[in-house]
């Protein structure tokens, strides 16, 4: 038997870097030699409170899972409507944001054509694209972080038909305002707008769905319902995109647990709102420590998590030491970044472990 795979995979396959994704708690303990129960998960945005009990109460007192699930999502889609504000005939779901991702680059991108990337940004945008034989065009965000609106005017041009906007941005935590969102929108190519860290900053461009065709926002419950393990997000656009979207999608893509466990958060965001805000609170006083206490510089943030630069290049030899003593953080590639790490918020506790970590590491590195 030929062990030559790869000549029956695309070519542009073969040279794609994938993303890099986070390891799950059992995981990283093995690697590191430590109990699962000592991991400190600081390093994927996860929130450390889980999700409601409602949800462990309904998946166990539900019994249908036999059944295949809707494939129209009618009481889903009724459901974030009636958390959102929107017309439920604006709204559909997808296993994560990422398979809604991948499914509106597939409706909207042909082999070719352009996309633009504001990087440093989330990964699994470029990733996406390239999978589909997209030209990524990478437009650099500005030195604040902030997306470079003239930069992005100069870069579209008629093959331009897609562009990704983070926000809040993962990983800088920077917002932009609705006044630049509109412009990009009036630029011509699809704008995603993801909205994964909208509960924890309240700010959104939804509705302006009503007035541009070209809007697609992007949300989650990963981060602020604690359902990433679920693996449930959703979008909102204009209804014609969605009877697209339904059309290409998976028939079945949003599992019967994942609606039981979504019916069952809906009836508990009081309690899964105060949390976020409790992560809001704990994100400015991990900040107020690392500025304070070590001399870190920590950009503004608007997600639960902070983008922090350490001084002295000692950022890739400070998250291995972490992450001998039991804190996982996160570091990314982008040239950009390579005195950063982000941090996410976690519960108090988890936030004077790392600070004390961090003051024995950074005086000793």
């Amino acid at each position: 038997m030929s062990d030559n795979v790869d000549r029956l995979v695309r070519p542009m396959i073969l040279g794609l870097e994938p993303y890099v994704p986070i390891e799950p708690p059992e995981v990283l303990a093995k690697r590191e030699g430590i109990a699962p129960e000592d991991v400190i998960k600081m390093d994927a945005n996860e929130n450390p409170y889980g999700p409601s009990t409602k949800v462990a109460e309904a998946l166990g007192a539900f019994s249908g899972y036999n059944i295949y699930p809707d494939p129209f999502q009618r009481d889903v889609r009724a459901a974030l409507a009636a958390y959102t504000g929107v017309p439920a005939e604006c709204v559909i779901a997808g296993a994560g944001a990422d398979e809604l991702i991948e499914l509106i680059v597939r409706l909207t991108m042909d082999p070719g054509d352009q996309a633009l990337d504001l990087t440093p940004t989330f990964g699994m945008y470029s990733v996406t694209m390239k999978m589909a034989g997209v030209e990524v065009v990478e437009v650099p965000r500005n030195e604040e972080f902030g997306a470079d609106i003239e930069a992005i005017r100069a870069a579209v041009n008629p093959r331009t038909k897609l562009l990704f906007l983070c926000n809040p941005n993962n990983p800088t935590g920077t917002l932009t305002p609705e006044s630049d969102v509109r412009e990009l929108l009036k630029f011509g190519p699809v704008v995603v707008v993801d909205e994964t860290y909208h509960e924890f900053c309240g700010f959104t461009v939804a509705h302006l769905v009503d007035e541009y065709d070209n809007l697609v926002v992007l949300r989650s419950l990963s981060k602020w319902a604690g359902l990433a393990g679920v693996r449930l997000g959703y979008g909102i656009m204009t209804p014609k995109l969605v009877d697209y979207i339904m059309g290409i999608k998976q028939p079945y893509n949003i599992s019967v647990p994942a609606q039981v466990a979504l019916f069952a958060t809906l009836q508990d965001t009081d309690l899964l709102l105060q949390r976020v805000r409790s992560l809001v609170e704990e994100r400015e006083r991990m900040r107020g420590m690392l500025e304070d206490s070590l001399g870190v510089t920590c950009l503004p943030s608007k997600g639960n998590f902070l983008l922090c630069k350490f001084p002295d290049g000692q950022a890739p030899g400070l998250q291995a030491k972490l992450a001998k003593e039991g804190i996982f953080v996160r570091r990314f590639s982008d040239d950009r970044l390579g005195d950063y790490l982000r941090i996410s918020s976690g519960r108090p506790a988890e936030t004077d472990a790392l600070i004390n970590a961090l003051k024995e590491l950074v005086t000793s590195a």
